[in-house]
């Protein structure tokens, strides 16, 4: 890994949020060292500041499982997985993942973190089997319920390569990242099962999904979500109530072809429970793959 590049980016960011510091104010009895004055006391809110949570440095949050599920491949015509585990650390404004591949491989992503949209975007780099590291920009989100009481316990993300930091060139890759904390307890509902599903195909640019029902069987690795149809394994999260869900599935490795489903079960739409984009490397629409509802029971 370049590490470098990581140290470069931490002090990038912390230059940004640290901003420029505005001129003192003159002290109120011209006494520098004493208890009120605004340079150095104990209720200043500059850098390094007892109350000032603003630069903190991230803390350790949890550990946490993940998977990459490929949906975008512009260096040859597979789909890949990604399985590992990662460390966590956040402060009010970062958020970093230390993470190890299931094959040893080791990266760090950061990035700024938004507390109370718990929302972040993270940069740093990757790599998959015949393509060289490469970085990516994640922009994601800790998943929250229904209702969206917010919650810490499951991540989701888009990863897309940095035409910036990959020296201007678009490589063409994505992938959808999602994580949950380990050992953390079921959903409210246990959505472990099979599910008849009705799709309504809006488009498909890839010629791989029909308009027949679909039979999918729900279950968990840890708190990660393993959807399986057919001969195709797909990994995601669902939220602690056990309402939202969010998952991806490679349909075929080699011509790649992925579904994105994006759910909930309170249907707040009234209409169906999910919609799910399609990917394939054979789309040369200029649209997405496939756009369908998905109408679970």
């Amino acid at each position: 890994m370049r590490r470098p590049w990581i140290h470069l980016l931490s002090l990038l960011f912390a230059l940004g949020a640290v901003g420029c510091t505005p001129e003192e104010p003159a002290d109120d009895d011209d006494t520098t060292g004493d208890d009120d004055d605004s340079a150095g006391d104990d209720d200043d809110s500059a850098v390094g500041d007892d109350d000032d949570s603003t630069n903190d440095p991230p803390v350790f949050l949890n550990s946490y499982d993940f998977r990459l599920v490929q949906l975008e491949n512009g260096q040859s015509s597979t789909f890949s997985y990604v399985r590992g585990q990662m460390d966590v650390y956040v402060s009010s404004t970062v958020f970093r993942a230390e993470m190890t591949t299931e094959s040893g491989l080791e990266w760090e992503w950061l990035g700024p973190l938004v507390v109370n949209q718990e929302s972040f975007e993270v940069t740093g780099e990757m790599e998959v089997p015949g393509v060289d590291p490469f970085w990516v920009t994640v922009a994601g989100n800790f998943l929250a319920d229904a209702d969206q009481s917010p919650s810490r316990t499951c991540l989701t993300g888009i990863a897309d390569d940095n035409e910036l930091f990959n020296g201007g060139v678009d490589l063409g890759m994505q992938f959808a990242w999602y994580a949950c904390e380990e050992g953390a307890g079921a959903p409210a509902i246990d959505r472990t099962g099979s599910y008849s599903i009705t799709p309504t195909v809006h488009a498909d640019n890839c010629g791989a999904w029909s308009a027949g029902a679909w039979n999918e069987t729900w279950a968990f690795d840890g708190r990660l979500l393993v959807v399986t149809r057919n001969s195709s394994t797909g990994y995601g999260i669902v939220s602690d109530d056990g309402n939202v869900f969010r998952y991806s599935m490679i349909e075929s490795a080699d011509p790649g072809v992925s579904l994105k489903v994006i759910g909930d079960f309170t249907s707040p739409t009234g209409q169906q429970e999910a919609r799910a984009t399609g990917y394939c490397v054979d789309n040369t629409s200029g649209g997405p793959g496939a756009v369908i509802d998905l109408d679970y029971p």
